[in-house]
């Protein structure tokens, strides 16, 4: 078999050095954003959702909110938006736990942010080895794949965790008498794992489509194996997920089924107008 067009002969060590070069670039540009974020806040930020010290003011004053804590404030107001007028408390849970959930969160909005440029990077690193139909392949789906992800976060960031949290308090408050209190960690680690899970989930169908245009899937598959695939996706949620009420797993599920059914049917039409599976092999 030929080789592609566009590759070049290297040895394994020259291929590395390349991937270096290509992914220098991104995490240059993340460390960059990482450190914007503990630049100072132009403004103080403030919730009326969360219940902080009565008197309004911290006991030491630094002088110094970082941008980061923008973002916490917005991302809590946000879980804690189908609360209506209940005010939440939130615990340190431990010394470090607070500005080591301060980092985590730097590096997520620092990930979200690059994206597009690390997948840009990749994506030019990975393009000479390929078929030129290859290459049409993965260029037609690329943008879509990056728009899903984002779609994916939001559904995640702005739907799954407000419910998810307005279902744990209600219940808490229904069926047993003691106050809800949550770690910050808890709650900045909920909200970045829906996020990033969402994201992936909304690939689904951009992944499909892939494979069914380089003919290594057909609907009659998909078709025969559905169950599986939704016990089989049914088990990694629910391991992926920290809720063990299973709660945030079933409302994962609802939008990965939904993703999946539209995948199939990209797969059935991209098969009427390509030879796909067990026909091209043949």
């Amino acid at each position: 078999m030929e080789s592609p067009p566009y590759d070049k002969e290297a040895t394994i060590w020259e291929h590395l050095e390349e991937l270096a070069v290509r992914l220098k670039r991104p995490v240059l540009l993340g460390i960059l954003i990482f450190m914007l974020m503990w630049a100072p806040s132009p403004i103080e930020p403030k919730s009326p959702k969360l219940q902080g010290n009565p008197d309004g003011e911290a006991p030491i004053s630094v002088g110094y909110v970082p941008l980061i804590s923008l973002f916490i404030y917005a991302f809590l107001d946000m879980a804690l938006s189908y609360l209506g007028g209940y005010i939440v408390a939130i615990i340190p849970g431990d010394v470090y736990n607070p500005i080591g959930t301060m980092v985590f969160m730097a590096v997520y909005i620092t990930l979200l942010i690059i994206v597009p440029y690390l997948v840009y990077e990749v994506w030019q690193y990975v393009k000479p080895a390929l078929y030129p139909h290859e290459i049409r392949v993965v260029r037609r789906y690329l943008f879509g794949g990056i728009a899903l992800f984002y779609l994916g976060v939001v559904f995640g960031t702005f739907v799954l965790t407000p419910v998810m949290f307005r279902f744990f308090i209600m219940l808490v408050l229904n069926w047993i008498p003691v106050e809800p209190l949550f770690t910050f960690g808890s709650i900045i680690n909920a909200i970045i794992m829906n996020g990033l899970i969402s994201g992936l989930l909304f690939q689904v169908p951009i992944l499909l489509s892939i494979l069914a245009e380089l003919g290594l899937l057909e609907p009659r598959a998909l078709s025969e194996y559905r169950p599986v695939i939704y016990a089989g996706s049914l088990i990694v949620i629910a391991w992926l997920t920290p809720d063990t009420t299973l709660v945030s797993t079933l409302l994962l599920f609802v939008p990965f089924a939904v993703l999946y059914e539209v995948g199939r049917i990209a797969v059935t039409r991209i098969c009427r107008r390509t030879i796909c599976g067990s026909e091209r092999r043949g």
